[in-house]
């Protein structure tokens, strides 16, 4: 999987790619809803995840990633609900909050 990086523009990316080594070509997905530089990914069940590589967006909500729905086809925000939660990183990213999702 290819997910985000740098637009040659310096910009972040939106890109998401997966790579089929079988057929030898790259095969597009949905872009992410905001642009990432390094992020953190990783596959649980149907879905993709990736977190961190992106400014904080300036919604009331804490918006800590974006999960890709692969039978949905698109991507939806992951909000934390955990705001009670003590161990918030400084970052704003706190890792129990996956288990409110």
């Amino acid at each position: 999987m290819i997910i985000g990086g740098r637009e040659s523009d310096e910009s972040e990316s939106r890109v998401v790619e997966e790579i089929d080594f079988i057929k030898r070509n790259l095969v597009s997905l949905p872009a992410l809803k905001q642009g990432r530089v390094q992020p953190s990914s990783f596959l649980v069940n149907d879905a993709i995840y990736v977190f961190g590589g992106a400014a904080a967006q300036g919604s009331g909500e804490a918006v800590i990633g974006e999960k890709l729905a692969l039978r949905e086809n698109r991507w939806r925000e992951v909000i934390s609900r955990a705001s009670e939660a003590k161990q918030t990183q400084p970052d704003g990213f706190n890792p129990a909050a996956l288990l409110y999702e």
